[in-house]
């Protein structure tokens, strides 16, 4: 993508193929670059049915390039209330009422790179079901040593349902 002013963009289409049915046009992007500095959050969570006492992991990445100098941090949401938060060097803070259930080891978070984070619960409760979000936060560190934010993104919600022990949705 190149930016050509303020609020306009030139996408270039690196390959089309017309679909077997000859009806409709498939478009693939395969060059993305996010050259003005913008980013995009990505939230996967496990599919299936889960129970009380399963594990259940968040995953949350961020697409980006061409964006040195600059840090994420990442929120966890579950119906719009922060659950649990890693800063762009990797500390985990968490939610007062979720302490401690991470002091006892049921929630922890793990930036795995620099641009993929993973939010793992163990043993799920029936109050963990809702909709989960991801935040992704772009810090930059100055020349000072200080960090300051720069743009903020929420990825789509993903909804998890948590059935209790020996009953299904």
């Amino acid at each position: 993508m190149e930016k050509i002013e303020d609020s306009t963009y030139r996408f270039k289409i690196t390959q089309v193929q017309q679909s077997e049915s000859g009806s409709n046009i498939e478009v693939k992007a395969l060059d993305t670059a996010h050259d003005d500095g913008s980013f995009v959050t990505q939230i996967q969570v496990q599919k299936g049915a889960l129970e009380e006492g399963d594990m259940m992991e968040v995953q949350c990445s961020i697409e980006a390039q061409n964006i040195p100098g600059y840090f994420f941090s990442m929120s966890w949401l579950r119906n719009n209330m922060v659950v649990a938060q890693i800063d762009h060097n990797g500390v985990q803070i968490v939610d007062d009422t979720d302490i401690k259930r991470e002091k006892d080891g049921e929630l922890r978070t793990v930036k795995k790179s620099k641009r993929v984070f993973v939010l793992t619960i163990q043993p799920v409760r029936v109050e963990d079901q809702g909709t989960y979000q991801c935040k992704a936060v772009q810090v930059e560190e100055l020349e000072t040593g200080s960090i300051t934010e720069r743009k903020s993104q929420l990825s789509h919600e993903e909804t998890v349902h948590i059935s209790t022990k020996g009953h299904t949705l």
